[in-house]
């Protein structure tokens, strides 16, 4: 038996739940029939990942040009959290790593440098 779209009268599959030319709603959908449809990547918006922002290592890396004893802190953090993400936000905690350490070192050179000048 064919199938016409209830909207447009465009000609459908049988089982068709949606119109594939105005992709307004066909009746009754069972859903959980349809739903390993979902899931082998029939419809786009289904596979699309989330990408997330890994906010110790951009913390870390932003307060390390400011306050760097914190940054050190926040980027230790956010890169062993980038671990579990994937590696997201691994450059910036690494970067907010070095750029901390250096500034360490520079502030220990010249508290040195000021101890022995006296």
């Amino acid at each position: 038996m064919a199938k016409y779209c209830t909207k447009c009268g465009n000609s459908l599959e049988d089982n068709a739940a949606f119109c594939t030319k105005c992709g307004s709603p066909q009746g009754y959908v069972n859903y959980n029939k349809n739903y390993n449809n979902y899931n082998q990547g029939n419809y786009s918006y289904n596979n699309q990942q989330v990408n997330r922002t890994n906010g110790y290592a951009l913390a870390g890396f932003i307060l390390s040009f400011f306050f760097f004893m914190i940054a050190l802190i926040f980027s230790i953090i956010g890169y062993s959290q980038s671990k579990k993400m994937n590696g997201e936000g691994k450059g910036l905690a690494i970067a907010g790593i070095i750029i901390c350490s250096v500034r360490i070192a520079i502030v220990i050179l010249i508290m040195a440098l000021a101890y022995t000048i006296e």
